[in-house]
């Protein structure tokens, strides 16, 4: 959009000079330079290719595009293996934390908490869970056991 509004801009001031002298050959030769200078800005930016380099550039990115791919490939493979290990890793960190006896006076935490708290008493399958200014009841599976 700034592009067209510099050549719309150019044009105009071309159009002003024009209708002060009527000179068609000063606004043919000036507009015809400055085309000739915007032609070779745009030269600059996007250089001609011939059609060896465009098929070189094809051929180059269909490779580039075939080693992403295969990359690609390997780091899924690696993901699904590390997910697999992650995975079980939880089943044994579950396994513990339900096999695992919590008695009174064990420093304890929510799981998705950080405030740690002590048992001061247990019932059934829930414990009492005192964080000094107050008391919460929590079952076993949502309590991790805090370590000194």
């Amino acid at each position: 959009n700034q592009k067209m509004l510099t050549f719309g801009r150019k044009i105009n001031e071309f159009l002003n000079k024009y209708f002060q002298n009527n000179n068609k050959k000063e606004l043919n030769s000036s507009f015809t330079k400055w085309v000739e200078s915007e032609k070779v800005k745009y030269a600059k930016k996007n250089p001609l290719k011939s059609k060896l380099q465009k098929k070189q550039a094809k051929i180059n990115e269909k490779r580039m595009n075939d080693e992403i791919k295969k990359v690609e490939n390997e780091v899924l493979k690696k993901v699904k293996q590390v997910r697999k290990i992650k995975k079980k890793e939880a089943e044994k960190i579950a396994l513990e934390r339900l096999n695992f006896i919590f008695k009174v006076n064990d420093k304890v935490r929510l799981i998705d908490g950080d405030a740690i708290g002590t048992i001061e008493k247990i019932e059934k399958k829930k414990a009492f869970i005192n964080y000094g200014l107050f008391t919460t009841k929590a079952s076993f599976d949502k309590l991790e056991i805090v370590e000194d």
